[in-house]
């Protein structure tokens, strides 16, 4: 397959949200579209004061080569270009060592790490972004909070989150409800997704009904309907 490549890095996160928006919408759908923040930048290409944006795409020669010139020409009016090869080259061979982010902490007992992917408008995604890191780091034992933003569309993304923190043993369980909770309140305030793609299940459900409104009691009835017995998934 015919593919190309390439990557920039920004002075903010915000910057870098920027040009992922207009990307998207002047037409351009590249099949990987990734913004890391500083922290995650770090952590995946060792570059720890800067944002770095890849775009990768592959197919038709034409295609590609069309989305890639809206992808370039938006991204070198906001940003610095790097080598997407070796940009690319590196994503490839580490995104599934999903340990890379907690390297240094791991083997201690009183270390937590979680991640929290929500999606919103891009309108809100910038503030978003920057309150709910600063409102992981607010809670005592925070070691970090850091962003990437790992799907875009044309009238929002999905920015994904890493939760890490370093407590008592008998304290985990306290950090890591009270990091949620913190984090959700910002997700909450401004009416996103409480979840992109892994669901709400038991550990967002205490804030379903806040994000849902009035929805949430139509999907209770619908439940009560179809399955009045509650035999299914009982408590959940």
């Amino acid at each position: 397959d015919y593919g190309k490549a390439i990557a920039y890095e920004f002075g903010t996160f915000a910057q870098g949200l920027e040009a992922c928006r207009q990307i998207m919408q002047q037409g351009a759908n590249p099949a990987a579209l990734r913004l890391y923040d500083e922290l995650e930048s770090g952590v995946q290409f060792n570059r720890p004061t800067t944002n770095v944006l890849m775009i990768a795409d592959e197919g038709a020669p034409e295609m590609v080569d069309a989305v890639m010139q809206i992808c370039e020409r938006v991204c070198k009016a906001m940003g610095t270009e790097l080598d997407g090869a070796a940009i690319l080259e590196r994503w490839l061979d580490t995104r599934y060592l999903t340990g890379k982010s907690a390297e240094g902490f791991k083997k201690s007992p009183g270390f937590v790490a979680d991640t929290l992917e929500m999606s919103g408008c891009w309108r809100d995604l910038p503030a978003i972004y920057d309150e709910v890191v600063k409102a992981i780091a607010s809670v005592p034992g925070t070691l970090a909070g850091s962003a990437h933003q790992s799907h875009a569309y044309i009238d929002g993304a999905c920015l994904y989150f890493s939760l890490r923190g370093k407590v008592d043993v008998d304290k985990r369980a306290d950090w890591y409800r009270s990091a949620w909770d913190a984090a959700n309140s910002v997700i909450l305030r401004y009416n996103a997704t409480l979840s992109h793609h892994h669901g709400v299940g038991l550990l967002r459900a205490p804030y379903m009904a806040e994000s849902l409104g009035t929805a949430f009691s139509l999907l209770q009835m619908t439940k009560k309907m179809l399955d009045p017995k509650n035999l299914l998934n009982p408590g959940k």
